[in-house]
C-alpha cells in the first residue's frame, strides 16, 4: 500500500493531521519561492558579479519575505478550506483555487526573472499598465524569445494541472467534536507569519537588503511579495498633472551655487551626522516657567554654526531620511524610501564618501526594516547599519527598541575605535511617541506636551554628554558634527500639519574642523532639508551631480524658496516672506502675507514636478 495519502483522505478538522496539512502547505510555498530565487539567479547569472557565499546570503536575507508570502498564500487557501467539508465537486474547487494561486505565483517568478534583465528592478504593479498594450510590451522580445516564453507558459499551466490532480491529495474534512475548533488557531499564526514581526514594524522590502551590490538585494526580495506590496500601495489622485507650461515657474526654485563658502579648516575631515527624532526648532524659543527642554542643544548651537530657519520637507522619518541623504522631497503620501526600485537612480550621499575611502556606518536603536530604512541606507552607501538586533535583548526597554543613551554611548565608542576618515550617522528615537523614556524632569505634568518635553529633555541630556565627550577626544579636531532633525512636531506649539511652523527644524554644524569665524554664529536664512546633502558634498569637494532638487545654501548669494508637503497638500515660504499653503485634497488655498501672486502658480509647479518625479 502506498505511503502517500489516498485520493479521498478523511481528516478531522483541528486534528494533528489537519495541522500537519497546514504546515506542509506553508513549507511547499516556501520551497516554491526558494526555487524562484534559483530561477532568478540562473536567469540573470551574467549580470550577477558575486561569490557563491554572497548568493547563499540572498536565501538567508530573503527568508522572512519568503515566509511572509508563503503565509499569505496559505491564508488564501485557508479561506477556501470550507469547500473541503463538501462533496467531491466542492473539493475540486479547492484544487482549482490552489492551481490558480500556483500559476499566478509562477507567472510572477518567471516574469520577474525576465523583466529584470530589462528594467533592473523587481517586478511590481507597474507591469499591469503594459498589459493594456500587449503588442508594444512584447515588441522588445525576439521571435525566438516569444516562442520560448510561450512554451514556458504552456508548460507551467500543464505542470500545475498535473501537480494539483496527481500530487495534491483530495481531502475531506470532518467536524464532530467541539475540541476541533482549535483548528481556527492556525489563523493568527498565519497572520503573524505574514506580518513577519511582533515589533512595531512589519516585514518589508528593506528586510532583504544586506549588500552594497544592488542586484544581490534584488535577488533576496521575493518577487510575488514585491508585486503584491506595490499593488496594494495606494496613492491619492490629485486631479492635476504636469504640463510643460509649468516649467518656467521652476526657475524660481533655483539658486546660485557657483561661489561656495568653505567653512572647513581642513580638506576632508570626518563627518558625524546626528539625526534627531521630532526635534522641532520651536523648542529653541519655548520655555516652561523659564526652563528650556533643550539646554544642551542650545549650547551646542551657540558654539557652532546654527541655522534657525531650516525646514523639513515632510512630516515623517522616512521622508526626512530621503531628504537628508538623497536630496529628495517628500511625496504627500509617502517617500522615496517606499520605492526600492528607485534607489539606484537617486542621489547617494554616503556612496560619494565611500568612493573617497571613508568608512561609513549608520546607527539606529530600532528595527531598521521600519519604512525601508535599512534598504535605503545600504543603497545610499552606508556599509553597515547597526540596529536593535546588534544590542543585547535586555537593552530593548523602549517600544521602538533601544533608548538613546545606550545607542549614543556605543556610537561614540565605535567612532573613537574607528580609523579616519569616516562618515558615521545615528538616528535617535526616544523622543518618538509614546515618549516613554527612563527620565523624569520638571516638564512631566500628566499631559501629552509634558511627555513630549520630558522625552526631548532626556535625549537632549544624551546629546550633551555625547558632545562633551567628543570635545575631549582625539577625534574632535578632525571632525564635523551635524545635528539635524528628521521632521518637526505638533508640540510644543501645537502647530498643525499645514502650518509652516510645523516643519521648522534645527540645523547645526559643530566640531573642531569648523573654521573659527563660523563658530558662535547664527544664520536666519531660509534653507531646506533637501539642500543638506549637496551642500555638504560641496564642502568636502565630492561629486554631487545627482541631486536635482538640492541647492547649495553655503554660497555668497543664496536665496531660494522652501516647500514642504503634507497629506494632502503643500506649503511654500519665499525669501520675501510670502507664504502659500494649498490643501490639494480639499482644493483649498491658504495665503499668509502673499505679496506676489505668481508664487501660487510657482508652488503648484513645484508640487506637480515632485509628483512627476515619483511617477518616473
Amino acid at each position: 500500500m502506498s505511503k502517500q495519502w489516498p485520493i479521498h483522505k478523511s481528516i478531522r478538522y483541528g486534528s494533528m493531521e489537519w495541522w500537519g496539512f497546514q504546515a506542509i502547505t506553508l513549507l511547499s510555498f516556501y520551497l516554491l519561492f526558494v526555487f524562484g530565487r534559483v530561477i532568478f539567479i540562473l536567469w540573470n547569472l551574467n549580470s550577477i558579479d558575486a561569490s557563491a557565499y554572497e548568493l547563499m546570503q540572498t536565501f538567508l536575507y530573503g527568508f522572512r519575505l519568503d515566509i511572509s508570502m508563503s503565509a499569505y498564500a496559505t491564508f488564501v487557501l485557508f479561506l477556501f478550506s470550507p469547500f473541503l467539508f463538501g462533496n467531491r465537486r466542492f473539493q475540486r474547487v479547492y484544487g482549482v483555487i490552489t492551481g490558480i494561486i500556483l500559476i499566478i505565483l509562477l507567472a510572477l517568478i518567471f516574469s520577474d526573472a525576465e523583466l529584470y534583465t530589462y528594467w533592473g528592478y523587481k517586478i511590481d504593479s507597474s507591469v499591469l499598465k503594459y498589459l493594456l498594450t500587449p503588442k508594444e510590451a512584447l515588441a522588445s522580445l525576439s521571435v525566438l524569445k516569444r516562442l520560448l516564453l510561450g512554451a514556458l507558459a504552456i508548460f507551467v499551466v500543464v505542470a500545475t494541472i498535473v501537480f494539483v490532480r496527481r500530487v495534491i491529495p483530495s481531502i475531506k474534512l470532518t467536524f464532530n467534536r467541539f475540541w476541533q475548533l482549535n483548528g481556527l488557531l492556525v489563523l493568527p499564526i498565519i497572520i503573524l507569519l505574514a506580518r513577519g514581526s511582533i515589533d512595531v514594524s512589519a516585514v518589508n522590502a528593506s528586510t532583504a537588503f544586506f549588500s552594497q551590490k544592488q542586484i544581490l538585494n534584488h535577488t533576496a526580495i521575493n518577487a510575488p511579495w514585491n508585486f503584491a506590496s506595490s499593488f496594494f500601495m495606494t496613492s491619492k489622485d490629485t486631479g492635476t498633472s504636469w504640463n510643460d507650461s509649468l516649467a518656467p515657474y521652476l526657475l524660481r526654485f533655483q539658486a546660485n551655487t557657483d561661489s561656495t563658502i568653505s567653512i572647513l579648516n581642513r580638506a576632508r575631515p570626518n563627518l558625524v551626522i546626528v539625526v534627531m527624532e521630532s526635534f522641532t526648532a520651536n523648542l529653541f524659543d519655548f520655555t516652561v516657567e523659564g526652563k528650556t527642554a533643550i539646554p544642551n542643544l542650545k549650547r551646542i548651537a551657540s558654539e557652532g554654526y546654527f541655522f534657525s530657519n531650516c525646514y523639513a520637507t515632510g512630516n515623517r522619518s522616512d521622508k526626512g531620511l530621503g531628504a537628508l541623504f538623497a536630496g529628495y522631497p517628500a511625496h504627500p503620501q509617502g517617500s522615496i524610501l517606499q520605492h526600492p526600485e528607485r534607489y539606484g537612480s537617486i542621489g547617494q550621499f554616503a556612496s560619494q564618501f565611500v568612493e573617497a575611502n571613508y568608512q561609513t556606518r549608520f546607527y539606529y536603536g530600532g528595527n531598521s526594516d521600519f519604512a525601508n530604512f535599512k534598504g535605503f541606507l545600504i543603497s545610499n552607501g552606508f556599509e553597515k547599519v547597526v540596529e536593535q538586533s546588534d544590542f543585547p535583548v535586555r537593552q530593548r526597554t523602549s517600544k521602538w527598541g533601544i533608548h538613546d543613551d545606550m545607542v549614543m554611548d556605543r556610537f561614540f565608542n565605535d567612532i573613537q575605535d574607528a580609523q579616519d576618515p569616516l562618515l558615521y550617522g545615528v538616528f535617535s528615537l526616544s523622543s518618538h511617541e509614546p515618549f516613554d523614556v527612563p527620565y523624569h524632569s520638571s516638564f512631566l505634568d500628566d499631559s501629552k506636551v509634558g511627555d513630549y518635553l520630558n522625552s526631548v529633555a532626556f535625549t537632549d541630556s544624551v546629546f550633551g554628554q555625547f558632545y562633551d565627550r567628543f570635545k575631549n577626544s582625539s577625534k574632535w579636531d578632525n571632525t564635523i558634527i551635524v545635528f539635524v532633525a528628521d521632521h518637526g512636531h505638533y508640540f510644543p506649539l501645537k502647530s498643525h500639519m499645514e502650518e509652516p511652523s510645523h516643519y521648522r527644524i534645527p540645523f547645526i554644524i559643530a566640531g573642531g574642523a569648523l573654521k573659527k569665524e563660523f563658530r558662535n554664529q547664527k544664520s536666519k536664512q531660509l534653507m531646506s532639508q533637501i539642500d543638506v546633502p549637496l551642500t555638504l558634498l560641496n564642502q568636502w569637494n565630492l561629486p554631487a551631480g545627482n541631486f536635482p532638487f538640492s541647492r547649495n545654501f553655503l554660497t555668497q548669494s543664496y536665496s531660494a524658496p522652501i516647500e514642504y508637503t503634507f497629506n494632502y497638500g503643500y506649503g511654500l515660504l519665499t525669501p520675501n516672506a510670502d507664504t502659500v499653503v494649498m490643501d490639494v485634497g480639499g482644493n483649498r488655498l491658504f495665503q499668509y502675507g502673499l505679496t506676489d501672486s505668481v508664487w501660487v502658480y510657482a508652488s503648484n509647479a513645484w508640487f506637480q514636478n515632485v509628483l512627476r518625479s515619483f511617477g518616473k
